[in-house]
């Protein structure tokens, strides 16, 4: 087998079934397998995998595991030299996946390789980063720099557009080609990071064993972006910061993560001062949302000040 394609779902099920033709519709010039894990849709999406789709290997979980737990499961089923970490919400164009395989056949140092991501309307996104998150880019993010400085995000600095292939440090996990010699060097993804973050540690650990990460644009897939996300109430918040927290704490020790909470809450006061401001002279029904989405930040944070002091 040369290419494993593994997909995470939960409940996003018209998304699922037009990733899924969009793959069928590649001209394969390989062995290919699909699988997917499904964490407990309640939208009937594993009825439309097997009735559209047949052919697909399909885990069914009872409850919502979580990205990297899902993406485990799937790895040790996978027989495929290369194996493609693929989100619901995308669609692979031309010929991504034959592309990709000749450059991974061709170039043996490339432990993994992120696609050209597009917007719907054909834009490109910026899911690839020539830095890894650190506290200068969650200071960016707090103080709205990030808002003015395209190529500076709450990741890392974007990798411009480019028509070559170019060796980076870590991508979005909306789609990732990767070794399965690394797989098996490396292990499994860290099932500690609940949501969000698990992409980025692993390309962190590919890289630590020698292997490089290439961005390459001759492969492009289209991302129409967090279908599956969470909201970021007082459990999404818990979820997705938990994740940000242990992953500081991970990389840059406890100080790090101590600098970490201390920026968030500056972020937070900041966004909702300002938006504030925006709603009684404005009126966007969008402010707030994001005054909310702020102050369930605060309240976690808040909830962490016992631990962290310890």
């Amino acid at each position: 087998m040369k290419l494993s394609i593994i997909i995470v779902n939960w409940n996003t099920r018209e998304y699922l079934r037009k990733c899924l033709t969009a793959i069928f519709n590649q001209k394969l010039s390989c062995d290919t397998e699909v699988i997917i894990v499904d964490n407990a849709s309640s939208d009937g999406s594993v009825a439309m995998i097997k009735r559209l789709f047949p052919q697909v290997i399909v885990q069914e979980n009872r409850d919502n595991r979580g990205f990297a737990t899902a993406n485990n499961q799937a790895l040790k089923l996978a027989q495929g030299e290369y194996v493609l970490l693929l989100n619901t919400d995308t669609k692979l164009l031309n010929d991504a996946l034959r592309e990709a395989v000749k450059y991974l056949d061709d170039n043996v140092r490339v432990g993994a390789l992120a696609p050209k991501i597009l917007n719907a309307d054909g834009s490109t996104q910026h899911p690839c980063y020539l830095t890894y998150p650190n506290i200068l880019s969650e200071l960016a993010e707090a103080l709205f720099i990030t808002r003015y400085i395209k190529f500076v995000t709450l990741y890392g600095f974007c990798v411009p557009a480019s028509k070559r292939p170019q060796e980076i440090a870590h991508s979005t996990g909306a789609a990732m080609f990767i070794r399965r010699a690394v797989v098996e060097k490396i292990g499994k993804l860290d099932e500690k990071f609940v949501f969000s973050y698990e992409d980025t540690d692993y390309c962190r650990r590919i890289r630590e064993t020698g292997y490089q990460i290439v961005y390459f644009p001759k492969s492009e897939v289209v991302h129409y972006g967090g279908k599956s996300k969470i909201k970021l109430d007082d459990h999404g918040a818990d979820m997705v910061l938990t994740s940000k927290y242990y992953y500081y704490k991970k990389y840059y020790y406890r100080l790090g993560a101590i600098i970490l909470m201390l920026i968030l809450m500056l972020g937070a006061v900041n966004r909702i001062c300002f938006y504030s401001l925006s709603r009684a002279l404005i009126n966007k029904p969008a402010s707030k949302m994001i005054i909310q989405d702020n102050l369930a930040v605060l309240k976690w944070i808040w909830s962490k000040v016992g631990t962290i002091i310890k």
